[in-house]
């Protein structure tokens, strides 16, 4: 079983390349779901604890569904 920050780090991780694949911006991830620049940043980075529902918003702004990055 991974630990807490190896699965921050990995879903981190997969938001990263799915902006790359859907050739998107964190700005424009920040307009779709209203989280500021650090905050996406923090979670891309796996430094930031989230609620579930913030990461089924930031699938959304890609496009994808929530059990792409689970």
């Amino acid at each position: 079983m991974e630990n807490n920050n190896d699965f921050l780090s990995e879903l981190g991780m997969k938001i990263k390349v799915a902006k790359v694949v859907k050739r998107t911006s964190t700005a424009k991830i920040c307009k779709f779901t209203g989280l500021n620049k650090s905050t996406i940043l923090q979670i891309e980075n796996g430094q930031k604890n989230f609620h579930i529902l913030t990461i089924k918003s930031i699938a959304e702004s890609l496009g994808m569904d929530i059990k792409e990055f689970l």
